[in-house]
């Protein structure tokens, strides 16, 4: 007997319990309307202002990526220029010298003009791996043209 007196009390203890969830709840539908739209205009509020927040945070992105490619560009025509004047130097001295229209003793050699492309193909190879640490936009404003991207989630929107 002792089962059946528990199972009693326990389905009674669930009835109370569950009569005093429903109470809980003592308002008219169109309480309830009203809370679940003042809600649901809290969470577009928040919505919009995450979307505020990433569209910013992706155009600061943006914008040092082009900092960084201008930077880049820069250091790049530096480079080229101190080269330049390091050739122009170069001439004049051998000018100075008197040994500009002199062909080098050595020039005959195949050894030396071997010598002189392996130099000079690892001033080409030197150039194109400085611009190929490049993102495809930065090379796009090294290279002069400049594109602009819309990303998905711009597309997305409109």
């Amino acid at each position: 007997m002792a089962r059946g007196n528990q199972r009693d009390k326990s389905r009674e203890a669930n009835l109370k319990k569950l009569a005093s969830q429903k109470a809980a709840n003592s308002k008219s539908g169109s309480e309830m309307a009203k809370d679940k739209e003042s809600v649901a205009a809290k969470m577009r509020e928040k919505q919009r202002l995450a979307d505020e927040k990433r569209q910013a945070e992706a155009l600061a992105a943006e914008q040092l990526k082009l900092q960084k490619a201008a930077e880049a560009a820069a250091a790049i025509e530096e480079k080229k220029k101190a080269r330049e004047a390091e050739k122009k130097k170069k001439a004049e001295e051998e000018a100075a010298a008197g040994t500009a229209g002199q062909q080098h003793p050595y020039e005959h050699s195949s050894d030396f003009s071997a010598a002189e492309k392996k130099k000079q193909e690892e001033l080409a190879a030197k150039d194109s791996t400085e611009e190929a640490g490049l993102d495809d936009d930065e090379k796009d404003i090294v290279g002069g043209t400049e594109k602009i991207k819309i990303s998905s989630e711009d597309e997305k929107e409109e």
